[in-house]
């Protein structure tokens, strides 16, 4: 359905609950990447970000320890919150 409507959609990957974070911390690196491409080509890189947030939680900072080097080598962009 997202790939259907795509037209206009800017999204990020997520907060702790959404699929490419939770994966991260169940060391299920190989389905994140998976997961991250698959949104980085049905979007466009110029239109899916990855998420970085920084609460005190200890499971972010895993995150996004894994999200940033991960950026630069899917040619996206970082968002912080």
């Amino acid at each position: 359905m997202l790939a259907t409507h795509k037209e206009g959609i800017i999204a990020l990957s997520g907060c702790l609950a959404s699929e490419i974070p939770e994966l991260i911390q169940k060391e299920q690196l190989a389905k994140a990447r998976e997961s991250i491409d698959w949104f980085k080509q049905t979007l466009g890189p110029e239109n899916f970000y990855l998420e970085l947030q920084n609460h005190g939680i200890p499971e972010q900072a895993k995150v996004n320890r894994q999200l940033i080097p991960w950026a630069k080598e899917f040619g996206l962009k970082l968002v912080g919150h």
